[in-house]
């Protein structure tokens, strides 16, 4: 009788091992054709890993990017709030990431009260720069200049990025708020260059200003140290 039950104990473990080779295998090709954009091939494969259970947080987060690519924005935002039910241990790092994928379906999808409710989650968590800067775009497109001002200036505080800078001075030019919007490039100007790529923007920024022989200089420093993508803007 003992060994009736190891033998039917091993057998059962036998099933369980190839069902998971084949989910996992599933899994695999889900990935792959997310990374091909073949959407609906993509959708496919993670339904069959849903439906076995397995890896659920992650194959939800994938899925959801499926149909946010597809514009399917209820479908996109149940996938992502399953994935983040599916947690069963904390990881910040994981949690952050698809929320920033459920924001991003309800903002697509008209909601964006809850949107900026997720980015304030975001901030609790850890104070991500990145949900200031998404959260403020949200204000200044619903004509909230005081809040997006406040998200704005929180985002670029110690940020070396002169990417972001620009960023928000273009969406306050969308704004037809070009005044407004210079003040994130004054500040960036603020930095002092190190590399040829920051030689490069402040190259722009100048540009933007309509200060060419500024542009000029700081175009011809970033050539100088080999960035040759100022040939162009030069």
């Amino acid at each position: 009788m003992y060994k009736k039950i190891l033998i039917l104990l091993c057998v059962l473990l036998c099933l369980c091992g190839c069902s998971d080779k084949q989910l996992e295998q599933s899994y695999t090709e889900g990935m792959q054709a997310l990374e091909k954009k073949e959407y609906d091939e993509a959708i496919v494969a993670f339904e069959t890993v849903i439906e076995g259970k397995y890896r659920l947080p992650e194959t939800y987060r994938a899925y959801g990017i499926a149909w946010l690519e597809k514009e399917s924005y209820p479908e996109a935002i149940a996938a992502f709030s399953r994935s983040l039910n599916e947690m069963e241990t904390s990881d910040i790092s994981f949690e952050k990431d698809v929320m920033y994928y459920l924001a991003q379906a309800r903002l697509s999808n008209g909601e964006t009260a809850k949107a900026q409710e997720l980015y304030g989650k975001i901030l609790d968590m850890d104070g991500d720069l990145q949900a200031f800067y998404l959260r403020g775009k949200t204000y200044l497109n619903q004509n909230d200049f005081e809040n997006a001002q406040k998200d704005f200036m929180r985002a670029v505080e110690k940020c070396n990025d002169y990417n972001l800078y620009i960023n928000i001075y273009q969406l306050y030019v969308d704004k037809n708020k070009i005044m407004d919007g210079k003040e994130y490039l004054n500040l960036a100007l603020e930095m002092e260059p190190e590399t040829g790529e920051d030689f490069y923007h402040r190259g722009r920024i100048y540009d933007y200003q309509k200060d060419y022989e500024q542009a000029k200089e700081a175009l011809v420093a970033s050539l100088k140290a080999d960035y040759l993508d100022a040939m162009p803007l030069l």
